[in-house]
């Protein structure tokens, strides 16, 4: 697999000058592979605090006829879901920093593409879909345990997202799951809030 960096931009400019902070950050002090950029692990790309879309990446058509390609049973993040899977089948994986792409950042008021078509609630529940399809697919583990930590993360949104509306009960189902999935000490002592509130409103009614 060949990857590049890209920015992110939005009608109000550049928003992400890197892609890969983090990749960046540990490739600072180590020597290139060759002029154009590394080899990284896929360790490494799992810590770089994001996916490579696919304006940015190459691969031979081999893993792809192997592995299936995209997973059509869903339509949002599809994306996150072919790279994560066709990493997994890769034996090595070069960064190439210096070709920069542009990655044009939907605006969330408008729902004429493909990212924002989706009500948010409905975005966040067809991603926990697919990281449980990367999680029980990838053999590398760091690619399954990065598909459980999102999950965990998109558990608690959804159970903040509910409870700040009122729907205690709902928004303790879903941190019950975010607990299992990520697990934290903190986040226990939330869950244990949202069961009294959900309690104490079912007492009241």
């Amino acid at each position: 697999m060949y990857i590049a960096n890209q920015t992110g931009v939005s009608s109000h400019g550049i928003e992400i000058e890197d892609w890969f902070p983090k990749l960046t950050a540990a490739l600072a002090s180590r020597a290139v592979s060759s002029e154009p950029g590394n080899i990284v692990s896929i360790q490494e790309l799992c810590e770089a605090g994001g996916f490579a879309h696919l304006n940015i990446l190459s691969l031979r058509k081999r893993p792809i006829n192997q592995f299936g390609g995209f997973w059509e049973r869903v339509t949002y993040e599809e994306d996150r879901d072919f790279f994560w899977r066709m990493l997994d089948s890769c034996n090595k994986v070069f960064y190439n920093p210096k070709i920069v792409a542009q990655h044009n950042i939907p605006d969330p008021k408008k729902t004429d593409n493909q990212s924002t078509q989706h009500p948010l609630v409905e975005r966040w529940l067809l991603a926990i879909l697919v990281c449980q399809h990367i999680a029980t697919s990838a053999k590398h583990p760091s690619i399954s345990g990065l598909a459980r930590r999102y999950e965990g993360d998109l558990l608690r949104r959804l159970a903040t997202h509910f409870a700040s509306a009122g729907q205690h009960a709902l928004g303790f189902a879903f941190a019950r799951q975010a607990l299992g999935a990520r697990f934290s000490f903190k986040w226990s002592g939330y869950l244990t809030l949202l069961a009294f509130k959900a309690l104490l409103i079912n007492e009241v009614r």
